[in-house]
Parts: structure tokens; C-alpha cells; sequence
């Protein structure tokens, strides 16, 4: 064979002959192919923009670390200043800035008998002089921190402060003892992420305001914290520094920080993040891959009699497969292109959205590895499902191709070979996943489930084939030839369910679990929890507390507990740097952890083995551990942990494992020691007033002063506001998750619309057959209008069955919750998969009646 090489614009001694004429037949269009270049497109837009919003966030963590950390360096300890002499250790490394943080009441003081004031809770943050050592606190207005703060007793916040207090900057408050003027509000602040989660609008003062409040006392629920700036050539050397820093103070109870990873456990998260996001990637592309394979098959059938004259004229397999898989890998290519440059624009667009939420700049970073990666994942899909239908291709002799109208081929599987380079070029993907994976049991997981869900969804379509083959046929014409399609050679009930089903269940499986996660926080969990925390409660105020809630509320209970923080040191004589922790179990070692005494055991939890301590029992320190805790790191009774509380280190012996009962939102600890153990620290109180019937706002307002006025130390807490904050964090993350879900199912319409290309033509033969044998417009309509709504009614169904059961699963065992079933969800995703269906239906519709029956029927 000849080729006209001026038509392509090379030379034809530069270029195969295969590859010469793939190039030619594409110059006859791509119709049928623009599908396979959407759907490797999408897949590689999703890998890359996730990958890059990833890599924006962890650039922004290198380049910023000093400004987020507050320093290089920075060690901090719950409830207790650093000494003179741990504070000379630390100065000896470099200029030092000391940082306070705690959560306070902030009120406005009652005006009258019949004014109840106003009141709200703040992060309070007491720094000293030489604040910020890195980075810059910016005031609106252009004032300065130090002319913000000159005079005593003044401070500057968060605008949000002064509106939901109502205030102008020069008003005055009250925190603790102390009458505080608000001097100026903050713009940006640059640690705000190194201290503890913020649930409240900042107010920052200086040293001295925070003793004059009385806010600083022993056994305060307080955060200090020692920024560290060394010299430029130690700097260099951060790990090493911390390392020895560390060591000097290794008793006492400090937590280190870099800016290396400036917020302990953020980096891990992004990977986490990144995992997901990743795998959402490569599920996308992977129900792509069925797109892709729907392509090559639909294009190979188009090309038929194409096949047909090249075998006729002497070309054989290798030459064929040739040409075919050069016009795929083209388009592959061309697909990747298009999906990099898609998945570029995502990072920006999601850093816009993030609006000024982000203290530090984050800015999109484009990394080789990145596209290279995604690139990498869109070239094995594609060709892992594009090699089957290649090899079955291979069946395609000329004299059957000719005669494949009055004798449809029966293709058989491919030969070995592309059997063992499919499985082959499977193997590749699934380890380049592995090798991207932060947690390759997620992956392993991940993937496996994937392909579970594909299976079943498979055995599912083909089910419905059997069904509907066995079904006596019934009803009017249009009916009839509907249901001989769905049990027909060429059925797109398997497709469709494929398509459909993982995108639609995922979405149904969200919405339930968001439904019945909503219902839980605000129905069930405010039933059953207390209606205020108060915490840093003096240890001698609980009669006082008492007195003041039978004036004014009366039969409200009170439940107070010591409260006091420590670090995990070590487990069963193993330090936690040398634990490997599991994912469920790494937060127990992470920063400080909540912990008390007590003579009995809190009356909701379950005691799953060992016995608690005798009332009187005054022998060596005991723990009751949470039983989840010590199945992670598996500990059991006679084990022993060490717990840093107050710069001591504390070995306490494990008792026994309980069940925390953490549904009812009262106070409660994963580890709770025997009174002989903290009796004698400085300490104060954590309590929860519950009420028996719900208070007046006036009501609720006149205890709230009083509480204010009467402990002006202890912040009151509104368990609806913590509720109301979870349900808010969790309408983002389901939000996340719904825009992925979306994105699955996006990828499925695409496979979708690739299915239903495919079948166009045996369709448009029986749509003119039909209008030949008498048949209306309306009828060839009805037709395919009842096949489509009688299949995307059985994927509706199969993939609200697979949706309900996870959510299920999820609520049941994961999160021990109820589930509540919603119409609202069911319809809604039914609604999906009709709706989707029928607008491709219609198109295809609309392309068959298109077709002419005279250029068909020759052809035929």
C-alpha cells in the first residue's frame, strides 16, 4: 500500500506505515472518540488538581513555617510557666518570646438591674514584648502592637468580638479581675494556627493584663508556649536543635515544634487529604476507563469494513493492531494534554474559594512530579482498557467483517498475550497507586472495594438480562421490543449499571450518612447532652455553684470533675517517638490529653475488664484506659504508661479498660487516674450544668451573669454553640465529599453516553425497520423511551441498595449511630439516575431518527 505523506506533512521514510495511516483515518474525524478524550481528560484533571492543591498547601507549610510556628523552634506545656531555670535553658538557644493561651468569658458588665449584660467566650493570648518574632501582626488602621498596647490593661481582638458584643473600639470589658479597653482590632495575625483550636474570637493583651485578670493561676487550663528564633548558623540545623533542646528538657513535660512542621499532625493530614483525593482521581479515571473501552469498541465497529480492505489488501494482525493502538495512544495523549491543563486551574480556584481564611499566603504551585504522576495514571488506564477490545479485534477477518450484518461476529476472548499485558499493565497501576498512597492499606482497601462494587454492579446488569429474557413478553409493542433489547446480544444494562451505580450509591450512601449524622446532632445528641460546660471552675466552688443555681435555677445539676492536661511520655516502657501508632489510635499521642481522678467509675461508662480502686486505696498511681486506646496499642491490665502532668512524670499501672459513653457529650476522659495520683496537684475544675426543663432567654441570661459575676475566672460554655460549630465542620467536609462523588458520577455519564454511542447503530437499524414495517415516530420514541426508563429505574434501584447498605454499615459499626432513613435522598438520587439516562436517551433518540433509512438499509 501507498500513502500520500503530504496529506500528514511528513516524510514518509519518518514515519511507520501504521502509524501513517492511523494519522490519516483520524484526519477523517473523531466522531465516537471525542468520549475517550473527555474521560481520560477528567480522570487526569481530578489527579492533577487535587495533587496541586495538595502541593499548594505544603509549599505554603515551607515557605511560611517560621510565620505559622512563631519561630524555628518552639516548645510549650499546659498549666505551668517555665521556671527560671527551664527558661534559661531555652534563652541559651536563641531570643525567646513567650506566648499564653487560654479561653476566657469576656462580658460587658450588667448596667442595671433589669440589663443582664452581654457576655461571649474568647481565646485570650498573652504575649510579651518582643511579639511577633517572625512574621507580622497587622491592626487595621496602621497602629502598632506595642502603641495598641503601651497602657495597661488594654488589648486589641478580632473584629467579630466587638459585633457580637455590640462594642466600638475604646469600649471597655471584663476578663477575670480585670477592666480591659479595646484599643484596636486585628487584621492578620501570623501564629494564629500554632496554638490550640480556636472556637472563639481572639483577644490579645500583654503579659501583665493576663496576671492582673487572675486568669494565670496554678491549675488554670492554660497553654504555654516559648518561641525560639537561634542564631543564623544554628538555625540550619533545626532537627539537631530541637532534638538537644528537647533532651535538656526532657522532664518537663514540654512539647517541641519546628518550622519544619509548624502544626504538629498537619502534614500528615494533607497527605491524608491527598490520599483521598487522590483515590477519588483514580476512580474517576478508572470508570473512565470504561468510557475509554466503550470508545475503542464503538470505534472499531464504525471501522469495520475499513478493517475489512486492509486485511483484504494483505495487512495482517500486528499491522492492525498497530494502526488502532497508535490512533488510541493520539488520542491519549492528546486526552492527558487537556487534562493537565484542566487540573491546573483547580489549585487556583480552590485558594480563591478559601477567600481569607487562610492566615498565610497560599499559592499555586505546579510540580513536575505532580503531572508526571497523573500522566503516568491516564496512560495505564487508557491503554489497560483499550488493549481487550484491541485483541478481540484481532477476530475480525475480512470475510466476516463483510458478512457481519446477516452474520454477527461471535468474538471470543483476545489471545494470552494481551490477556498477560492487561494484567500486566492492571499490576502497574495498582502499584504506582501504592507508591502514591501515605496509608497503602487504604489504598489496598480502596481499590479492592472499587473493584468489588464494579463486580457487583456487573452481576447485577447481567441478572437483569436473565430476568427480563425469562419474563413472558408483555404489554404494548413498544414494551415488548424494549424488553427484547434489555435481554438482547447488544443490552446496555450492563453498561448503565456500571456507569451508574458507583456514583450513585456514593451519593446516596453521603446523603444518608449526612442526614442521619444531622438528625444526631440536633435531635438525639442535644436530648441527651448538658446544656453548658464550664471550664478552669475553682476546686472549692462547686457549694457555691450550688447555692447560685438553686436561687435561680432550680433542679439543675451540676456534674464537676478535676480537670487537668498531661502528655503521653511512654507505654509499656517503649517512648511514643519509638510507638508506631495506627491511624485510629495516634491522636492519644499527639499534644496533651485531657485526664482526671476519681473514686468511682463515671456511671454511664461500661467496665470491659479489671476492677476499679478501692475508695481508700493508696498504693502505687492507677489508670482506667479507654479499651479502644488499648486495643491500638495493645495494652492490657498490669501494663503501664507514663503521663508528664505539670512537668512531673507520672507511671501508673493500667486497672482496667472501660467504655467511655461519649454519645451523651457529658464530661468524660480517655485516661482517669486514681486520686492518689493528681490529689495534691494545683488544679481546677471541668463542670456541665444540665437543666431539667429548658430555661427562659431572660432566665439563661441572669444565670450566665451571675456565673460571670460570681466566677469571673470561669468560662461558661453553650453546648448548642459546640454543636452548631460540629455541624458546620461537617456540612464542609460532606460538602467535600459530595463535590467528589459528583465528579464519580460525571465520569459516569460520560461511560454513559460512550455505552449508548455504541449501541447507535443496532438502534438506528431497528428504528428504521420499524418506521419500514408501519411504525410512527412516536412509537420508535416510545420504544426507546421505555427501554431507558425501565433501565435506569433497575440501576436506580441496585445503586439505592448498594447506597442504603453502606450507609448502614457506616452509622452501625464505624460510627455507632442511628440511621435514619430519607425519602428526601432516595428520591433525589433516583432522580439522578433518570434523569441522566433519559437525556442521553433522548440524544440518541434524537441521532436515530436522524437517520436516513435508505443509506442504512443498502448498507445492511
Amino acid at each position: 500500500m501507498t500513502t500520500n505523506t503530504a496529506d500528514i506533512g511528513v516524510p514518509a521514510a519518518r514515519l511507520p506505515l501504521s502509524l501513517r495511516l492511523a494519522v490519516r483515518q483520524l484526519r477523517g474525524g473523531l466522531r465516537g472518540l471525542y468520549i475517550l478524550i473527555a474521560c481520560v481528560a477528567l480522570g487526569v484533571a481530578a489527579i492533577v488538581g487535587v495533587g496541586g492543591i495538595g502541593d499548594a498547601i505544603t509549599a505554603a507549610l515551607d515557605d511560611h513555617g517560621r510565620e505559622i510556628l512563631g519561630g524555628d523552634l518552639a516548645v510549650a506545656r499546659m498549666h505551668l510557666r517555665a521556671s527560671a531555670a527551664e527558661r534559661a535553658i531555652i534563652d541559651r538557644f536563641g531570643q525567646t518570646g513567650e506566648v499564653a493561651t487560654l479561653r476566657a468569658m469576656a462580658r460587658i458588665p450588667a448596667l442595671s438591674a433589669t440589663d443582664k449584660g452581654k457576655q461571649a467566650l474568647v481565646e485570650v493570648k498573652a504575649v510579651d514584648a518582643v511579639y511577633p518574632l517572625t512574621g507580622q501582626l497587622l491592626l487595621k488602621g496602621g497602629a502598632t502592637l506595642a502603641e495598641a498596647l503601651k497602657r495597661p490593661n488594654t488589648a486589641v481582638c478580632d473584629p467579630l468580638l466587638l459585633d457580637r458584643l455590640g462594642l466600638k473600639i475604646g469600649d471597655k470589658i471584663h476578663v477575670g479581675a480585670a477592666e480591659i479597653e479595646i484599643t484596636g482590632t486585628i487584621q492578620s495575625e501570623p501564629d494564629k494556627l500554632s496554638g490550640q483550636a480556636i472556637y472563639g474570637p481572639r483577644l490579645l493583651v500583654a503579659m501583665p493584663t493576663l496576671e492582673a485578670a487572675g486568669l494565670a493561676a496554678e491549675g488554670s487550663l492554660i497553654r504555654w508556649q516559648y518561641k525560639v528564633v537561634p542564631e543564623p548558623a544554628k538555625a540550619v540545623g533545626i532537627k539537631a536543635l530541637a532534638k538537644d533542646l528537647s533532651a535538656e528538657l526532657a522532664n518537663g513535660g514540654f512539647q517541641t515544634a519546628t518550622r519544619l512542621d509548624p502544626i504538629p499532625g498537619a502534614r500528615k493530614a494533607i497527605e491524608r487529604l491527598g490520599q483521598f483525593l487522590t483515590l477519588v482521581g483514580f476512580t474517576t479515571l478508572g470508570i473512565g476507563g470504561l468510557g475509554v473501552a466503550n470508545a475503542v469498541a464503538s470505534h472499531l465497529v464504525r471501522m469495520r469494513k475499513t478493517i475489512a480492505t486492509l486485511r483484504s489488501l494483505g495487512a495482517g494482525d500486528g499491522q492492525v493492531f498497530g494502526i488502532y493502538l497508535a490512533q488510541i495512544l493520539l488520542l491519549t495523549v492528546l486526552g492527558i494534554t487537556l487534562g493537565m491543563l484542566l487540573g491546573s486551574f483547580v489549585p487556583d480556584l480552590a485558594i480563591a474559594g478559601l477567600g481569607q481564611l487562610a492566615p498565610v499566603d497560599i499559592r499555586a504551585v505546579h510540580r513536575p512530579a505532580t503531572y508526571a504522576i497523573a500522566a503516568a495514571f491516564g496512560l495505564l488506564i487508557a491503554l489497560l482498557f483499550t488493549l481487550w477490545p484491541l485483541g478481540r479485534a484481532e477476530q475480525m477477518k475480512a470475510t466476516a467483517l463483510f458478512r457481519d450484518e446477516i452474520a454477527p461476529i461471535r468474538l471470543r476472548l483476545p489471545r494470552w498475550p494481551y490477556i498477560a499485558a492487561t494484567a500486566l499493565l492492571f499490576a502497574a497501576s495498582f502499584g504506582l497507586l501504592l507508591m502514591q498512597a501515605s496509608d497503602r492499606m487504604i489504598a489496598v482497601y480502596s481499590a479492592g472495594g472499587l473493584i468489588l462494587v464494579a463486580a457487583l454492579l456487573l452481576v447485577a446488569g447481567w441478572l437483569i438480562e436473565v430476568a427480563v429474557a425469562r419474563l413472558p413478553k408483555f404489554g404494548p409493542p413498544p414494551v415488548r421490543i424494549a424488553l427484547g433489547n434489555i435481554s438482547g446480544p447488544q443490552s446496555l444494562a450492563r453498561p448503565i449499571m456500571l456507569s451508574l451505580g458507583l456514583g450513585l450509591g456514593l451519593l446516596t450512601a453521603l446523603s444518608l450518612v449526612d442526614n442521619s449524622l444531622e438528625t444526631e446532632l440536633k435531635t438525639s445528641a442535644p436530648a441527651r447532652a448538658p446544656n453548658y460546660y464550664l471550664l478552669d471552675l475553682g476546686r472549692t466552688q462547686g457549694p457555691e455553684l450550688a447555692a447560685l443555681l438553686e436561687r435561680i435555677a432550680p433542679g439543675a445539676a451540676i456534674d464537676a470533675k478535676p480537670m487537668l492536661r498531661g502528655r503521653v511520655v511512654s507505654l509499656k516502657g517503649t517512648p511514643v517517638e519509638q510507638l508506631k501508632a495506627t491511624r485510629e489510635t495516634e491522636w492519644f499521642l499527639q499534644g496533651d490529653r485531657g485526664l482526671t481522678y476519681a473514686t468511682e467509675p463515671p456511671p454511664n461508662d461500661k467496665l470491659i475488664t479489671g476492677d476499679w480502686w478501692a475508695k481508700d486505696y493508696s498504693g502505687p498511681p492507677l489508670v482506667s484506659l479507654d479499651e479502644e486506646i488499648a486495643r491500638g496499642f495493645g495494652l492490657v491490665i498490669g501494663d503501664t504508661l507514663v503521663v508528664n502532668v505539670l512537668g512531673r512524670p507520672i507511671e501508673a499501672r493500667i486497672s482496667n479498660l472501660r467504655k467511655p459513653a461519649w454519645e451523651r457529650l457529658a464530661m468524660n476522659f480517655t485516661m482517669i487516674l486514681s486520686p492518689n495520683a493528681l490529689k495534691n496537684a494545683p488544679h481546677n475544675l471541668m463542670g456541665t450544668i444540665t437543666y431539667p426543663t429548658p430555661l427562659s432567654p431572660a432566665k439563661e441570661g441572669e444565670l450566665l451573669q451571675a456565673i460571670a459575676d460570681t466566677f469571673p475566672g470561669t468560662a461558661a460554655i453553650r453546648v448548642k454553640d459546640g454543636l452548631d460549630l460540629a455541624a458546620a465542620v461537617l456540612d464542609k467536609v460532606v460538602a467535600a465529599i459530595r463535590v467528589a462523588a459528583l465528579v464519580t458520577l460525571s465520569a459516569g455519564s460520560l461511560v454513559l453516553a460512550g455505552a449508548m454511542t455504541a449501541a447507535r447503530r443496532r438502534r438506528s437499524y431497528q428504528a428504521v425497520m420499524l418506521k419500514v414495517l408501519g411504525a410512527g415516530t412516536g412509537t420508535v420514541v416510545a420504544t426507546m423511551m421505555a427501554e431507558y426508563g425501565l433501565l435506569a429505574l433497575a440501576a436506580a434501584t441496585v445503586a439505592l441498595g448498594l447506597g442504603v447498605l453502606s450507609a448502614w454499615t457506616i452509622l452501625h459499626y464505624a460510627m455507632q449511630i442511628a440511621f435514619v432513613f430519607s425519602w428526601t435522598s432516595i428520591l433525589a438520587s433516583a432522580g439522578i439516575a433518570l434523569g441522566l439516562v433519559l437525556i442521553f436517551g433522548l440524544f440518541g433518540t434524537y441521532q436515530v431518527l436522524r437517520a436516513r433509512p435508505m443509506p442504512l438499509l443498502r448498507s445492511e
